[in-house]
């Protein structure tokens, strides 16, 4: 994630603060590598230039999928390019539904005493590590052990 990723969550969680005085910008560090993303993907699609201090997935998804970025892109690959646009908002849509319904589910979680998650968390981390090799060693080197 880019600094201007950041900056520019800031500036958005700061926007659309209750009172833009007091607003607290815990959040922003969580929507900064959305926004980083989409800032990355606008420029590879219409100038077929990646941005410098992003990451190169825009490059490789078009690489993944044999088009070549560019303004020609908007001209030979009609289909991808409005498929891609429909797939976002899609995505929006879905994600939005999905956040609105399961949010009460999530927030019950804070109700649950800290004494009984953080030990849950450390056990599933550790599942997840010995299953991807079936081997202790990577249960060693697993950030929340």
């Amino acid at each position: 994630m880019s600094d201007r990723g950041l900056f520019r969550g800031l500036h958005l969680t700061k926007r659309f603060a209750k009172d833009p005085g007091k607003c607290r910008i815990e959040g922003a560090s969580e929507t900064a590598p959305h926004v980083s993303g989409t800032s990355a993907l606008l420029p590879m699609l219409a100038l077929g230039i990646p941005l410098v201090g992003h990451s190169g997935d825009p490059a490789r998804w078009l690489d993944g999928v044999g088009t070549q970025s560019g303004p020609l892109l908007f001209v030979e690959h009609k289909d991808f390019v409005w498929g891609l646009i429909a797939s976002m908002y899609l995505g929006n849509v879905v994600g939005l539904v999905l956040v609105l319904t399961t949010v009460s589910i999530f927030a019950s979680i804070l109700y649950v005493p800290f004494a009984a998650v953080a030990p849950m968390s450390v056990v599933l981390c550790a599942i997840g590590a010995y299953a991807i090799q079936n081997a202790m060693f990577d249960i060693w080197f697993c950030p929340a052990v």
